[in-house]
């Protein structure tokens, strides 16, 4: 693997850790007033945010909305993992927070494919 490819892949994942960790924190501060308590946003239960992911509503790790963080949420680990998301009650949810326009004009967005060499992850960090 090239050197370039190497340092890309490595910003990247730097880049979503931190995006991660700011919607798991803005979560857990709206949610609980707590930075460190937060609640599940598909099955409403709370949870100490080492057993928070940071879920998104649309699946998949397409750049187009790996780091729109309104489409990322915290979710516990078995929701997230083991439900795959919940997708459907996801979507539900954001559909009723944000409107069912909002919401779709997301799912469109999510089918652009924008290359890795048009980010620069160093920024998102």
């Amino acid at each position: 693997m090239e050197k370039s490819t190497i340092m890309k892949n490595k910003a990247r994942k730097d880049a979503w850790e931190a995006c991660a960790r700011y919607c798991k924190i803005r979560d857990c501060l709206k949610d609980r007033g707590l930075s460190f308590v937060g609640r599940c946003i598909t099955c409403n239960r709370n949870f100490h945010i080492s057993n928070l992911d940071a879920g998104h509503a649309i699946s998949g790790r397409r750049n187009a909305v790996l780091f729109d963080i309104m489409l990322i949420h915290t979710q516990c680990t078995w929701c997230n993992q083991l439900k795959h998301g919940d997708q459907k009650n996801y979507r539900r949810i954001l559909a009723e927070r944000y409107g069912e326009d909002w919401m779709a004009e997301r799912e469109r967005r999510a089918k652009r494919v924008i290359p890795d060499n048009r980010i620069d992850f160093d920024k998102l960090k």
